[in-house]
């Protein structure tokens, strides 16, 4: 994997398997990944972002962690359909990034809290770390003397 992933790259490849794991038959599933003000539209999913590590791994390259906590939605809190959501979104376990680079996820767990479904699934992969090239000053100019010890 030399090409450069971002979190956006992953948030994308997760909302797009949810989308075909649960928009294939009549019933429509929304996905966010950014809360919003006029609320969310059931069912649904929320992709969150908990947290995410880095660590040099060897030269220029890290080991990324990212951890997410996906929420599921539903009408009216039926915990059989929460159920349901969870066994479904275990094919989360590989998601095909929009370069068609596989990430595996290395930890599955869930829980239904609240009438909510929180599914959380980690995610770890090795990236290059870029440097952002800086723009060179087009002219530098140093004026300078040297001062003499002698005593005047």
């Amino acid at each position: 994997m030399d090409n450069i992933i971002t979190m956006n790259d992953i948030v994308d490849a997760i909302s797009i398997k949810i989308n075909n794991i649960f928009n294939q038959d009549k019933k429509v599933y929304h996905i966010y990944d950014t809360k919003s003000k006029q609320g969310f539209e059931y069912p649904c999913f929320f992709i969150k972002l908990l947290n995410g590590s880095i660590s040099q791994f060897i030269g220029n390259r890290y080991d990324n962690k990212l951890y997410f906590d996906i929420q599921g939605f539903v009408i009216d809190e039926n915990d059989r359909e929460l159920r349901n959501m969870a066994d479904s979104l275990q094919n989360l376990e590989y998601i095909k990034l929009l370069n068609n680079d596989l990430l595996n996820a290395r930890k599955i767990r869930y829980e239904i809290k609240d009438g909510v479904l929180h599914f959380f699934v980690d995610y770890s992969f090795i990236g290059k770390k870029v440097e952002i090239p800086v723009d060179a000053m087009e002219k530098l100019s140093i004026n300078g003397e040297v001062k003499s010890d002698e005593k005047e």
